[in-house]
């Protein structure tokens, strides 16, 4: 992950947080009409972004929880066992993760912009490489629960890439996501990708 990705993100961040914020205090019947309009579309809609844990070195932000190598901030380490075989076998271990995405017209894709609550399990060598698989709850920036779901992916050099399906609650019920987190961002700046199923197209 270059520095230049990075110092995009942390003026992304900043200006997408504001965005959302000031939508939801100032006139919260927005965010209820976009979502009105977004479900009569009855479609599939597209989106790209960056995810990345909270207090990622270069991104601006910070961990509200507590910072580990290489790249997680923990809210609960849960349970670490070291096997015989000098593998580690991780349960139950809880991150605090944000997402920032846009749809293809260029506009902020609310539903997959906010901050993430990962359960997350693993097995993993000594070089922290290896299977994981989990749970996650994304969250507004205003802290409603908008889409709860599960992962897979595997672990190489104690980062992540993974394949993720969830489907939303509150006023995103019925809808269902699915998409991938790579390990680093792409040529194009991204590291997220996916989509979001309306009800009418399932």
């Amino acid at each position: 992950m270059t520095s230049k990705h990075w110092a995009v993100v942390a003026v992304t961040a900043a200006v997408i947080t504001l965005a959302l914020t000031s939508c939801n205090d100032e006139n919260p019947v927005a965010v209820q009409d976009w979502v009105s309009a977004s479900a009569s579309g009855a479609g599939k809609t597209e989106f790209f972004g960056l995810y990345f844990p909270a207090g990622m070195p270069g991104t601006g932000t910070d961990c509200p929880y507590t910072w580990q190598d290489p790249a997680f901030c923990v809210i609960d380490f849960g349970l670490w066992t070291e096997l015989p075989s000098g593998r580690w076998r991780i349960r139950d271990m809880t991150v605090y993760e944000l997402a920032f995405s846009w749809r293809d017209d260029g506009e902020i894709e609310p539903r997959k912009t906010g901050y993430d609550i990962v359960v997350a399990n693993a097995n993993l060598d000594s070089s922290f490489s290896g299977p994981t698989w989990g749970t996650w709850n994304l969250y507004s920036f205003a802290d409603e629960l908008m889409f709860t779901g599960t992962f897979t992916g595997t672990f190489e050099n104690g980062i992540p890439a993974v394949h993720f399906v969830g489907q939303g609650t509150g006023v995103y019920q019925g809808q269902q996501m699915r998409g991938d987190i790579g390990r680093s961002p792409d040529d194009a700046g991204y590291n997220m990708y996916g989509w979001i199923l309306e009800p009418g197209t399932l």
